[in-house]
């Protein structure tokens, strides 16, 4: 939606949200992301994000690799994690982000 919103004329954003401000959500993605709060929808896109990273530099995740990540209910933390996956060059470095996510929970 950002994406979205960033490309349009400030005339057809306006326009936009005020039709979103009455808008019932169709897709289940949608609701299921509009109805759980702000706060909740962003730390489970955080999350979402991280699990993204960490395939992306690993490949693949590890059955135990998931679960650091899903414990996590801290934005700042889930924020931390994904800039250090960033950072990890190989796995050895992803890893070491994982166990330091681990502890700080």
């Amino acid at each position: 939606m950002d994406i979205i919103l960033a490309a349009l004329s400030p005339a057809a954003r306006k326009t936009l949200e005020a039709r979103r401000q009455s808008c019932v959500h169709q897709s289940d993605f949608a609701r299921k992301y509009y109805y759980q709060g702000p706060e909740e929808g962003r730390e489970q896109g955080l999350r979402t994000a991280a699990v993204a990273l960490l395939r992306a530099k690993l490949g693949d995740a590890t059955q135990a690799d998931q679960p650091v990540i899903e414990a996590l209910h801290d934005g700042a933390a889930l924020t931390e994690l994904i800039g250090a996956l960033a950072r990890a060059t190989g796995a050895v470095e992803v890893r070491a982000a994982l166990a330091a996510a681990s502890i700080q929970r």
